[in-house]
């Protein structure tokens, strides 16, 4: 079996959620990708449920993806004694 890291073969973005508690920062014209985006077993989303303010993106950790860019999951734990590979 060939090991590699993960960053040697994509790039690894990370960001945060702008507070839900600042008004300002919801309902602008940004797409705010969520897991309620996924949950219809559609493989490509065209437009978020969510929209954020460019005051969000200025204001919190929050990052831009291009588009084609593959969001892989929000909150992931390795687990070595779970998993198998």
């Amino acid at each position: 079996m060939i090991k590699v890291s993960l960053s040697s073969i994509i790039e690894i973005i990370s960001g945060g959620t702008p507070k839900t508690d600042i008004a300002e920062y919801w309902n602008g014209n940004i797409g705010w990708l969520s897991v309620t985006d996924f949950n219809n077993d559609n493989r490509y989303v065209y437009s978020s449920e969510k929209k954020i303010t460019e005051r969000a993106v200025k204001e919190s950790n929050t990052k831009y993806l291009q588009s084609m860019f593959i969001k892989l999951c929000q909150n992931f734990i390795f687990s070595r004694k779970r998993s198998k590979f």
